[in-house]
């Protein structure tokens, strides 16, 4: 007995398959409604993510941003005082904010990295969760998370986190951003992408176990963006009509 991807029920098969056959056979008119779509060019492959409904025009300006903020640093200081150059272009701070009104940095310190390492790690998971999201549920539904897990992750390093540590980087947003597609998947039984839920959730392990292990890094806005992303991705997945993509 296994439990089916389409109604959730369990049913009876000697091969490995994840629906019942009503729910497989809606989902197999599915995938041909899609297939159709791509053969009329109504949805075109692209080389860096596959064939999917939407470029990821977002995700490419967030690298692009986060990028060149990075390069600024470096030419800015950033190797000879890295805490004071990170403040300068953003960081979080608790003082900062709480008895100076700079709530901008809120935002700001999901653009600014401590290191080529950290800027690496963060731009190469932007890039794999970010286009498969933006590509196959679109720019709109894409900015919301990010936004939203972005603010989370802040929110819960504000509160939660220590009050003289400068914060920053994008793993917040991102960690959000693999919360809602867990959710989104998991609760639509589907694929974002090539990834279903479980996929996901190996991701979500890893980036959180990460956070937890390695030293000085922000696990408390990896966890704020995780739920936050997460309750948004329920709340989508809940409200959005169509069984198909």
């Amino acid at each position: 007995m296994r439990n089916c991807w389409g109604c959730g029920k369990p049913f009876e098969s000697e091969k490995t398959e994840y629906r019942c056959p009503p729910c497989q056979e809606k989902f197999e008119k599915g995938v041909a409604k899609y297939n159709k779509k791509v053969d009329d060019g109504k949805v075109k492959p692209y080389f860096w993510i596959g064939g999917a409904a939407y470029k990821p025009y977002l995700t490419v300006i967030l690298l692009f941003v986060n990028s060149v903020i990075m390069i600024l640093m470096y030419l800015d200081g950033y190797t000879h005082d890295p805490l004071e150059t990170a403040f300068k272009y953003g960081a979080q701070y608790t003082d900062s904010i709480l008895y100076y009104g700079e709530w901008w940095r809120l935002a700001s310190s999901w653009f600014v990295h401590f290191g080529i390492r950290h800027f690496a790690m963060n731009m190469l998971a932007l890039w794999i969760i970010g286009s498969t999201v933006e590509g196959e549920l679109g720019s709109i539904k894409f900015a919301a998370a990010y936004i939203l897990s972005g603010l989370g992750g802040s929110l819960a390093t504000l509160y939660f986190g220590s009050d003289f540590a400068v914060s920053a980087g994008a793993s917040g947003a991102i960690c959000g951003i693999f919360g809602f597609a867990y959710m989104y998947a998991h609760v639509r039984r589907t694929y974002i992408g090539t990834l279903d839920s479980r996929a996901l959730m190996i991701w979500i392990i890893i980036s959180q176990a990460y956070g937890f292990i390695m030293p000085n890094i922000g696990w408390i806005a990896h966890l704020g963006g995780l739920i936050t992303g997460g309750l948004f991705g329920f709340i989508i997945a809940k409200t959005r009509k169509g069984d198909f993509k």
